[in-house]
């Protein structure tokens, strides 16, 4: 009486492992496996919810843009919409500072200005002479050049440049990692491979400044134009000690007498003259030209 009691309350023939241990278990098996199959059905259902909500939201964003367009098309067909093109001269050399301003209307009563010009900061050397970085004794390769450098009034860093040895030159900004550049002889280091070294290291450095040589200057340049407030390439803090005269240049003759030591030259980077604008593109752009000088005296043993 009491087991078929167990059995109506239960509903299973078997509800112990005593009674019958091949279908007890056969039985919970397969109960923990619909167990398993419920959760995956939950997660489904989650799973297809959160598609028709996503579909939903996509179906929304459709609707919006449908409803701008239809904005735009009736805009475009209103008659009262009118449209007007204006050339703004500022002449053949502006002064940089040219804005248009525009206020009142849809815009307000505050201003707003837009710039009519941009400008490239540039610097130009002028009297460039060989650079000996082979100083003081012979293949000693003891000279250096450093200075420091800015890009639209930015904060400065310094350049440091050094000889590895007869044909190398090391260069590292602001005391990272050194990058190093093959010349012909560190004795006598033409603009054309000093702005060649430059650029290795800017670009190394990601600093968005080109060296080039116009004339056989060398030229600093700014990659692209800003602010004409703001636009330069500032060179500052020059300091070297390099040698007056190339060892492989000189006379036999004087290489026998052993020299000890050389001469060294002053160098000097001088501001040179008064920003110049030139117009670049459509809109009007200026090139600011600010210059200095760089002379670097070379005297024979």
């Amino acid at each position: 009486m009491a087991t078929t009691q167990n059995r109506l309350a239960t509903g299973k023939k078997v509800n112990s492992a005593l009674g019958n241990p091949t279908n007890f278990f056969t039985s919970f098996s397969l109960q923990s496996r619909a167990g398993d199959l419920d959760s995956l059905m939950d997660s489904m259902s989650s799973g297809i919810k959160t598609l028709e909500a996503a579909d939903n939201g996509l179906t929304s964003i459709t609707n919006t843009l449908e409803s701008m367009q239809s904005t735009l098309r009736q805009a475009r067909q209103d008659k009262s919409f009118e449209t007007a093109s204006y050339t703004v001269d500022v002449g053949s050399s502006p002064a940089g500072t040219e804005t248009l301003s525009l206020s009142g209307g849809s815009v307000g009563t505050t201003a707003v200005d837009t710039a009519l010009t941009k400008a490239t900061g540039t610097f130009t050397g002028s009297g460039f002479a060989a650079l000996d970085f082979d100083s003081a004794a012979e293949d000693s390769y003891a000279g250096t050049l450093n200075f420091d450098v800015s890009l639209d009034g930015g904060t400065a860093q310094t350049v440091a440049i050094t000889a590895s040895d007869a044909d190398t030159l090391s260069l590292t900004l602001d005391g990272g990692t050194a990058v190093t550049f093959d010349v012909a002889d560190v004795e006598a280091i033409t603009s054309t491979e000093l702005a060649d070294a430059l650029n290795t290291l800017f670009d190394a450095e990601s600093l968005g400044i080109a060296a080039s040589t116009s004339g056989g200057e060398l030229v600093l340049t700014a990659d692209t134009a800003s602010s004409s407030n703001t636009a330069s390439v500032a060179v500052s803090n020059v300091a070297e000690t390099l040698a007056g005269s190339s060892d492989s240049v000189a006379c036999p003759a004087a290489r026998n007498r052993s020299p000890t030591s050389k001469p060294r030259p002053s160098t000097n980077w001088l501001p040179r003259s008064t920003p110049t604008p030139r117009l670049t593109t459509r809109f009007v752009r200026r090139t600011m030209m600010a210059r200095f000088v760089w002379k670097t005296s070379r005297r024979r043993i």
